[in-house]
């Protein structure tokens, strides 16, 4: 065998090596951006069908689906079947996907939540300031291991959480604190702001 054909074997060589290995990482890079991309639109959807948002929920689950099935064409065909880089950027593709739509849930922020309240002995001061920072709150009375306690329920926007916390905490770091989203079903409720233009209109009228 010649030194030019020698050579000119290896250089075909290299080049059939470097194509599969573009390749395998456009494969991997595609699925994993699928994958990236339907995730996070079935955490939104699944936000907004609790909403009870018919529209974008249906918008939402053929978007979703439609991503699904390309993805999933490309890891589960006849030629890619065994494949570990398309394999790889599925997995990794919906894990980060999952981390992505944890993300966008706490940004969107969309809901209603009841939050419970329960603190020894700084419920009255509790009560007060989330008053004053233009939250509902409903007492109710009850009797914990160590005595009575009084019970705090706050319904807000899933948006003022973090507001809703850090005010209560520099209160009392102690207390316990628990949420449930919750869908309003009836009534509103009319925070100091609100009130304030209700009586204003009233008013005017």
């Amino acid at each position: 065998m010649s030194d030019e054909l020698a050579e000119w074997i290896s250089l075909r060589r290299g080049a059939q090596c470097r194509g599969m290995i573009w390749d395998a990482l456009a494969g991997f890079g595609l699925i994993f951006v699928l994958r990236l991309g339907d995730v996070p639109i079935g955490t939104l959807r699944t936000m907004l069908m609790i909403q009870g948002k018919k529209a974008a929920v249906f918008g939402l689950a053929i978007l979703e689906c439609l991503i699904w099935v390309v993805a999933i064409s490309r890891v589960l065909s006849p030629q890619t079947l065994n494949d570990p880089f398309r394999i790889a950027g599925y997995v990794l593709g919906f894990a980060t996907g999952v981390i992505v739509g944890m993300m966008i849930e706490n940004w969107v922020a969309v809901g209603t939540l009841l939050v419970r309240i329960i603190s020894r002995t700084h419920s009255e001061p509790i009560r007060q300031r989330l008053l004053d920072n233009d939250f509902g709150v409903t007492a109710v009375d009850g009797r914990g291991r160590d005595g009575p306690v009084m019970v705090l329920f706050v319904v807000c926007p899933r948006r003022r959480l973090r507001e809703l916390l850090k005010t209560i905490e520099a209160i009392d770091a102690n207390c316990v604190v628990t949420f449930d989203t919750v869908t309003p079903a009836l009534g509103h409720f009319h925070g100091a702001k609100e009130r304030q233009l209700a009586g204003a209109d009233s008013q005017q009228k």
